[in-house]
Parts: structure tokens; C-alpha cells; sequence
């Protein structure tokens, strides 16, 4: 069967994924198509402070659909705003696993790995709290996000314990609260 391989480049790409903002980043991959599968190795994308390196990737043609690793470090200054992340847009998150893409009759997906944060800053209204660190488990699809053995801290405090949102409406929360400061 034929074989074609090539490398891949473009500078300040944008893509658009709902519910994302559009993200402008480069883009490099070497490439490979046989059998009707389109193969990504070494895929690096980058913007000025975060790198999103994926491997692995291979989308069939004759069944949509996809899995892969992704190894990530983003700094939320730089794309804080596009992937609407809901605190201060400091600090770094890093993310390690795999990603399941399927395109059959809807789009559907399915993320877990292990997220880490640190430098993270959460504020609202009259509530500032600086220089936080996050690390969980996290499993994420179309009908649920869950964070397994969650593990905050900052200020002195931690926060353990298992976070899960099913149909984004449904808030279920089991945690352990140490160490923070009532005054």
C-alpha cells in the first residue's frame, strides 16, 4: 500500500473550537498517510509562553475518530482569556494524558490525565488569594467534568477531596478543608 510522509508548518495559526475562543499559535507536525489514515507525530503547538505537544495522533478516514497523547504547559496569561478559564489569568497550568476525539454523527470527545497548577491567583470581590498550586485527576466529556483526588493549596491551607459537574448542572462535591485562616 502507498505511503507518503512530509513535515508540516504554519506561523500564527488560528483555530476555533466551540466552546473555546479562537487561539492563534504555530504549528508543526511531521505527517504521514496510509490506508486512509492520517497519522500526526511529534505536533508541537506554540504561542509566545505555552506549548501543547501532542503525540500520536491518528484519524482514520473511513471511521472518524481519534485518540492521542498531549502533554501541555500553558501559561494563563497567554491563553487564559481563549481557553475561558474561570480565575486570575496567572500562573501555569500543565496537563499530561490522553485525548479521545470521535466525529461520527456529533462531534463528542473524552480528556483525562493529570492537571497541575501553580502561581494561581483567585480573586473576587473583596477575596484575593495569591500563589495557589492545584493538582487532580481529571476526566472530561461531553456529560461530565470530574476531578479525582484534588489535592489546593495556598496560604497555609489545603483543599482534598473530588469534584464532579454531570450535565454542567449538577454539582457534587466531597473535600477536606485544612489549616485555612477564619480571620
Amino acid at each position: 500500500a502507498p505511503r507518503y510522509f512530509g513535515k508540516f508548518a504554519a506561523r500564527v495559526s488560528r483555530i476555533g473550537i466551540e466552546p473555546l475562543l479562537p487561539m492563534a499559535f504555530d504549528f508543526t507536525t511531521d505527517v504521514a498517510l496510509e490506508r486512509g489514515v492520517i497519522r500526526l507525530n511529534r505536533s508541537l503547538l506554540k504561542t509566545k509562553e505555552s506549548t501543547i505537544q501532542v503525540a500520536g495522533l491518528a484519524y482514520d478516514l473511513f471511521n472518524p475518530s481519534s485518540e492521542f497523547g498531549v502533554n501541555a504547559d500553558i501559561s494563563l496569561a497567554d491563553l487564559g482569556t481563549e481557553l475561558r478559564v474561570p480565575i486570575e489569568h496567572k500562573g501555569r497550568m500543565k496537563f499530561a494524558g490522553r485525548v479521545a476525539l470521535q466525529f461520527d454523527k456529533r462531534f463528542d470527545f473524552q480528556i483525562q490525565g493529570l492537571l497541575r497548577g501553580s502561581g494561581l491567583g483567585l480573586g473576587q470581590k473583596a477575596v484575593s488569594i495569591d500563589n495557589a498550586a492545584v493538582r487532580s485527576n481529571i476526566e472530561f466529556t461531553r456529560a461530565r467534568l470530574k476531578l479525582t483526588k484534588f489535592e489546593a493549596s495556598a496560604q497555609g491551607g489545603t483543599f482534598t477531596g473530588q469534584v464532579s459537574l454531570a450535565n454542567f448542572r449538577e454539582l457534587e462535591a466531597e473535600r477536606t478543608l485544612a489549616n485555612f485562616p477564619t480571620a
